[in-house]
């Protein structure tokens, strides 16, 4: 295991590597000049030639990639262009914010998905089923931007039970859970679905049946068991999904999340802090997949970790 976990660490160094090069290459094809947001559209040419020698813009792309590459290793991804704060430092609180908003939605998505995932392969050819992959196609097709508007709608506008925005108290967390949490449940729902009908017919299963055991102690001792590994996985990129795709629930509930920062970012033309979250977003969503991976080996053992 200890092996095996040494392993992927050392795989995940040209993942990492890549995944700054293309952040750093992403933000040089963008068209404009940071020099010049920097200075203002009032500053004279000597002026903007300065600003670019002072951020080493004139320096090669290999080079400016290896200063950034040196700065990123000591958590340093430079200031902002509007503000002049150091670019962690403003990513910091909102990523907090972000990752407390995917988990709350995690939480609905894990819990209704498997819920019902195991409800619909249970009673498979059944109401139950065909009713519960139903909404699954449902959830998977509604946007969380107007589901958020409509639970805006019912909750805060005519039953005036819940807050329309902001985040820290439990009423503000409702909410946005649900809308980011629908369609990650109706992916799971179906992911669990399909994989219990896989092994709910196995001879294991049958044999268990045989033997007397509870239908309930089959179905979540010998069947679910077997069939979470695929179901690991996709809750897992769903996690990294919810992430990045916070932008829109945030946007809807006004939370000052990192997706709200990036879209102020790219309006505002702050490169460096536009650079800064997707890079932390990338190695989170890395991190997430090498934690799937020590998933699969404490779920089941049998699986071959060479």
């Amino acid at each position: 295991m200890h092996i095996f976990i040494l392993r992927r660490l050392l795989q995940l160094i040209p993942v990492l590597f890549g995944v700054t090069l293309v952040a750093f290459l992403i933000i040089q094809l963008v068209p404009g000049d940071v020099a010049q947001v920097m200075a203002g559209e009032a500053a004279s040419e000597a002026q903007l030639e300065q600003m670019r020698e002072n951020l080493g813009l004139n320096d090669p792309l290999v080079v400016q990639y290896g200063r950034f590459l040196g700065d990123l290793i000591m958590f340093d991804l430079g200031e902002s262009v509007r503000t002049g704060q150091p670019v962690m430092d403003i990513i910091a609180p909102r990523f907090i914010i972000t990752v407390e908003l995917a988990l709350w939605g995690m939480v609905v998505a894990v819990s209704v998905g498997l819920f019902f995932g195991i409800l619909s392969a249970t009673y498979r050819n059944t109401i139950r089923d065909y009713g519960t992959m139903t909404l699954a196609v449902v959830g998977l097709s509604m946007p969380n931007f107007w589901l958020g508007l409509l639970l805006i709608y019912w909750f805060s506008i005519q039953l005036g039970v819940l807050p329309t925005s902001g985040w820290g108290t439990w009423q503000q967390v409702i909410m946005p859970a649900i809308t980011m949490g629908t369609a990650g449940a109706a992916v799971i729902a179906r992911m669990t679905r399909s994989s219990m009908l896989e092994v709910i017919d196995q001879d294991y299963v049958r044999t268990a049946r045989a033997k007397g055991v509870s239908e309930r102690f089959v179905v979540y001792k010998h069947a679910f068991r077997n069939a979470l590994i695929p179901v690991v996985t996709v809750i897992g990129l769903q996690f990294g999904y919810f992430l990045s795709g916070a932008v829109l629930t945030e946007n809807v509930f006004a939370i000052n999340g990192l997706g709200r920062l990036v879209v102020d970012a790219i309006s505002q033309r702050d490169f460096p802090v536009v650079q800064g979250a997707v890079i932390v977003l990338a190695i989170t969503f890395v991190f997430v997949n090498f934690l799937v991976d020590i998933a699969y080996r404490v779920l089941n053992k049998r699986i071959d970790l060479n």
